[in-house]
């Protein structure tokens, strides 16, 4: 099966793989898309990306994909979902300080869409990715999966199964988690590694089971700060499972 593989792309309106049919901002791929340990696939604003159903985006190095408040980036399907976008252990996850973006792959006002085909999440993180300004939508299977940890800031995660099953941490300020068949924020870490949990002035809602369940197990040193949130139109709001002692 045929995979395009990335070392640099600057995607704009102006540079574009040889492996990439463009038309308009509009980038259609056919195959899956294979981003090396060194490699770098940077999209810029106004740029719309097309996966073929089924297909999905692997990465082993950097993705960047940075639009602004009046020029989106774009990842949807050519028809039915696609499958996922996966960073796979050792790719560059994001450093932040203060709360702040340094450097790293991340998604700035980024709208992704229809993803998660069959059983796979849309977002399958094993590194520490940062969505701001993010919104990721109809995903049909979960929409972020992460067994590294994730931060969501002024992001909407909406309509999918499970919205967010991610640990063992998770940073979530201003962001919308809404209309989810199973879990809005599935949170349960294992028994080695104490949960780091943050969420802020968000709102969590129409969810069929919890707006939130967490259940950690390690015996100490956990951190977790819920707070000032807007819960609604969930089977159970909060649930909180810890050890005794």
């Amino acid at each position: 099966e045929a995979v395009d593989t990335v070392s640099r792309v600057v995607v704009d309106y102006e540079i574009y793989s040889t492996a990439i049919a463009e038309q308009d901002g509009l980038l259609n791929f056919p195959s899956d898309i294979y981003i090396f340990t060194d490699g770098i696939l940077e999209l810029k604003p106004g740029i719309e990306i097309r996966l073929s159903p089924g297909k999905s985006i692997d990465i082993y190095g950097t993705l960047l994909s940075e639009g602004n408040s009046t020029d989106k980036v774009k990842i949807t399907s050519s028809s039915t979902a696609w499958e996922s976008i996966k960073f796979y252990p050792g790719s560059n996850e994001t450093t932040m300080s203060n709360g702040e973006y340094i450097k790293g792959s991340r998604f700035l006002h980024t709208e992704i869409s229809n993803g998660g085909a069959g059983s796979v999440p849309a977002l399958d993180l094993s590194t520490f990715i940062l969505f701001e300004n993010t919104t990721i939508s109809n995903s049909q299977s979960t929409a972020i999966r992460s067994t590294v940890g994730a931060s969501l800031k002024y992001s909407t995660v909406t309509d999918a199964n499970r919205c967010l099953d991610v640990s063992p941490k998770l940073e979530i300020y201003h962001s919308t988690i809404v209309n989810c068949l199973s879990e809005s924020i599935y949170f349960v870490n294992g028994a080695t590694t104490p949960c780091n949990l943050v969420i802020e002035s968000s709102t969590i809602s129409n969810s069929n089971t919890y707006g939130t369940n967490v259940q950690c197990t390690a015996s100490e040193n956990h951190t977790i700060t819920i707070q000032n949130n807007f819960y609604s139109d969930n089977r159970y709001h909060l649930y909180i499972s810890m050890p005794y002692g």
